[in-house]
């Protein structure tokens, strides 16, 4: 992904998928045609985006996020 946070809960949002390694964040004060485009291009010729998007998702699959939410709900 390619990240372009504007406001609210965005930047926070945005920095942690960039620390996952999933995406890259173009600040907002950035976000010119061309560093738009060095974005993309990096994330299609580093594959370790795809791969470590593919290890994230595997592991959120295998997350039973109700049982992980009502488990939180009932410790508050």
């Amino acid at each position: 992904m390619v990240l372009l946070p504007w406001d609210r809960d965005q930047p926070g949002v945005a920095a942690r998928a960039a620390q996952l390694g999933v995406a890259r964040l173009v600040p907002r004060a950035e976000a010119t045609p061309a560093e738009v485009a060095r974005a993309v291009n990096e994330l299609i010729d580093n594959p370790s985006y795809r791969d470590t998007a593919a290890f994230h998702a595997k592991r959120l699959q295998a997350t039973d996020s109700v049982d992980v939410a009502c488990k939180l709900l009932e410790e508050i």
